[in-house]
């Protein structure tokens, strides 16, 4: 009989934040004793300005498949988790694109959502106003603050263009979803 024992959490940060967020190192420090080790992609690789939820899709689908047999739980915080749906129902729905076609979706057992954002892409950027939203739209970049960094960055409106194809409340998944949301 087969261990279904998951030993691979991945973590997926949220926007304008890192794979080394204090989240992401509580998380770590809370499953290292029970032998699982936490997993964080660098989602704003290699660029945070031209981040886009496709890329991000790739990049977990990637850091998947480079860990060893096993399987996977996904752990999203806000954006990561509106991505962690994405891949897990893409996966799971076979519509697979560049590394998501390769990626084994039985890998993914189960997804655990803190805060997610399932309106990303659908409803206009929490705190901007109409006017700033379209000055983004216009101008193609928005300047925001980066808690990794610690300082405005540049994010193109692509994010945004990119994050409205996806839409959380048609995606399937036939995994089992823990969802925190306060």
């Amino acid at each position: 009989m087969h261990d279904k024992t998951v030993k691979h959490c991945v973590y997926l940060h949220g926007f304008a934040s890192s794979e080394k967020s204090a989240k992401a190192r509580w998380l770590a420090d809370r499953l290292q004793p029970h032998d699982v080790t936490l997993h964080c992609p660098d989602l704003n690789a290699p660029d945070f300005s031209t981040l886009t939820v496709s890329r991000m899709i790739d990049r977990v689908a990637r850091s998947i498949q480079a860990l060893p047999a096993g399987p996977v739980s996904l752990i999203g915080s806000s954006l990561g988790a509106f991505v962690a749906l994405h891949l897990a129902g893409t996966a799971s729905q076979g519509g697979l694109k560049s590394a998501r076609q390769d990626l084994d979706s039985s890998r993914i057992e189960r997804l655990v959502l803190l805060a997610p954002a399932f309106d990303f892409g659908k409803n206009q950027m929490p705190g901007l106003d109409a006017g700033e939203f379209e000055r983004w739209q216009q101008s193609g970049h928005l300047q925001v603050f980066h808690h990794a960094f610690g300082e405005m960055r540049p994010v193109h409106y692509e994010l945004y263009s990119d994050a409205s194809r996806y839409d959380s409340f048609a995606v399937q998944v036939n995994k089992p979803i823990m969802i925190f949301q306060g």
